[in-house]
């Protein structure tokens, strides 16, 4: 099961034309990088090839950037093809992929990883996130976050401060800030570059 398609947002927010559908699709994107942001991690279970050079002084671990990890299928480093049963250990919870030699040199590394299906509370915070901005799309600029201070005879100033577009813990983005606690759970530790 992957995130959730704009079908099944529309039916769990009882939309039923097709009038809203760009919106609601933006939105539900919106939610899904905001979500893989604060959780610095992609959900669906996938076939993925990471590919670099890797080259940690005495490192006997790598660590892939889908986790839980499934299976590796195959691993090599520059001409070495490892033996994914004999050479390799796996940590399928965090994702770390052990061997018996230090790792340098240009990694490749085949396997399956992510959550199938995707975990019920991401599922939740991305409907319940869409379904909170999709209320909202209508709201003038002077119901949304803007602050205004006034000192009378001299000014009135008008602005948008941080806060209102950063909020629970973690700094989690404004979208999706309400229901972050739920995805603090699934928070990875690491931050890779290029998900």
């Amino acid at each position: 099961m992957a995130y959730p398609t704009l079908t099944e947002v529309k039916a769990y927010l009882g939309v039923v034309t097709g009038d809203d559908d760009d919106y609601l699709q933006a939105t539900l994107d919106a939610v899904i990088g905001s979500v893989e942001q604060y959780c610095q991690r992609k959900f669906p279970l996938e076939v993925v090839v990471d590919e670099h050079e890797y080259n940690m002084e005495g490192d006997y671990s790598y660590f892939v950037t889908r986790y839980p990890l499934v299976d590796v299928t195959a691993m090599s480093l520059g001409d070495t093809v490892f033996d994914v049963v004999e050479d390799l250990r796996l940590n399928l919870v965090t994702g770390e992929v052990l061997v018996t030699v230090p790792l340098a040199g240009d990694l490749t590394i085949s396997y399956s990883g992510g959550f199938d299906p995707v975990p019920p509370a991401v599922v939740f915070v991305i409907n319940e996130s869409v379904k909170s901005a999709y209320e909202g799309k209508d709201a003038s600029a002077a119901d949304g976050p803007m602050k205004s201070e006034r000192v009378d005879g001299v000014a009135t100033m008008q602005y948008y401060s941080p806060e209102d577009y950063m909020g629970g813990e973690g700094n989690a983005p404004r979208l999706i800030a309400k229901y972050s606690n739920m995805l603090d759970t699934y928070r990875s530790e690491r931050a890779f570059v290029g998900m």
